[in-house]
């Protein structure tokens, strides 16, 4: 089995970047229609006391997928919507192992994203990142699958050069076969160390972490 080395892991964590002034920042409620509205209306910017990131939905009655290191520590999230509507929830389960939390929203009538299984994740295959990259709400990146790999208690992760930045955090990683998520964004290493190599832990460690949400 392949695993991932990592000597200090503390400097791959996506929440080690500093954040850009988000004053400077353009208004990204003026983007122009995209072909991957469908997708980028699954998604959600989550932010609490200490941080923001990404998340994005798993069910149509409510259930986000997120990291929990942006959770951490703070029960209470502000989860802002890409029409703009913004919602205040407490954090319903997480997994530190994994570094993936659980959050659920009133309402029974999202739009979300159907969870894939590693046996979509071929080596090669195109992905989609979308998130909040340093408060860029609602971006999207494109890379390839570079490899599968295995960490910790056998955790699968999904290596991908597709950019991931500060904000991308708890966002999906998605397959453009199928439309499928096939990971969640979880960390990178730091551009002065090295370029293109971000890790996504694999969709189906979801429902390991989180086995209530099966319907």
């Amino acid at each position: 089995k392949a695993h991932i080395t990592l000597n200090n892991i503390n400097l791959l964590l996506l929440r080690t970047y500093p954040l850009l002034n988000p004053t400077k920042l353009p208004d990204t409620n003026s983007a122009m229609p995209s072909k991957y509205d469908d997708l980028l209306n699954c998604v959600v910017v989550v932010r609490n006391s200490s941080g923001m990131g990404t998340g994005f939905f798993i069910l149509a009655d409510g259930y986000i997928i997120k990291n929990n290191n942006v959770v951490d520590r703070d029960n209470t999230v502000s989860i802002k919507l890409r029409n703009g509507k913004t919602i205040l929830e407490d954090v319903l389960s997480t997994d530190n192992e994994r570094d993936l939390a659980l959050i659920k929203v009133d309402g029974n009538n999202y739009l979300w994203l159907t969870l894939g299984k590693l046996t979509d994740s071929r080596v090669g295959d195109d992905v989609l990142v979308i998130g909040a990259p340093e408060g860029l709400n609602w971006s999207v990146s494109k890379g390839i699958v570079s490899a599968i790999r295995r960490y910790k208690s056998d955790i699968v992760y999904i290596q991908t050069d597709a950019a991931i930045n500060h904000g991308n955090s708890g966002g999906p990683l998605i397959s453009l076969k199928n439309g499928s998520v096939i990971g969640v964004n979880t960390f990178g290493f730091r551009k002065d160390i090295a370029e293109g190599l971000n890790f996504a832990v694999s969709a189906e460690e979801i429902i390991k972490a989180f086995p209530q949400i099966q319907k």
